[in-house]
């Protein structure tokens, strides 16, 4: 792993655990409320679970413990999608759209901090190196 790598990852954990510090002050994961956050963007509040394990590249049975524990929550639904029956919808509840505003709002004064202290060309270029580093054709 280089020295960009390392501090990367340090600084992804350090995030994660400050989203998590975040959303257990609403008795939620930073993932759990990461999916809100996610589903609450979709159309009509829902999405595949598939789609969850892709946006957050997560595991297929990571993904199902992780929804199993919000739906017994009531933070979502999930159900078998009327067109394919291998793949489930999930929706949330109107429990869990009240944590959707909290999330983007967090979310957003995250993105308006970087915004005030980095220009929009830094920032650009710090996205280049992170879609080069995600690339999967180069491992």
């Amino acid at each position: 792993m280089s020295y960009l790598e390392k501090e990367l990852h340090q600084t992804a954990n350090y995030l994660a655990w400050k989203f998590d510090h975040f959303a257990n002050e609403y008795g939620l994961t930073g993932q759990q409320l990461s999916t809100i956050d996610f589903l609450a963007n979709q159309p009509q509040w829902q999405s595949t679970q598939h789609a969850i394990e892709l946006e957050f590249n997560i595991k297929r049975s990571t993904t199902a413990k992780m929804l199993q524990r919000m739906e017994k929550a009531g933070l979502v639904t999930r159900k078998t999608a009327s067109n394919d029956r291998r793949s489930k919808i999930v929706s949330l509840t109107p429990q869990a759209r009240v944590f959707a505003k909290t999330a983007r709002q967090y979310l957003d004064m995250r993105q308006q901090r970087l915004e005030n202290r980095f220009s929009s060309q830094q920032l650009a270029d710090f996205e280049e190196v992170l879609a080069y580093l995600q690339e999967k054709s180069d491992d």
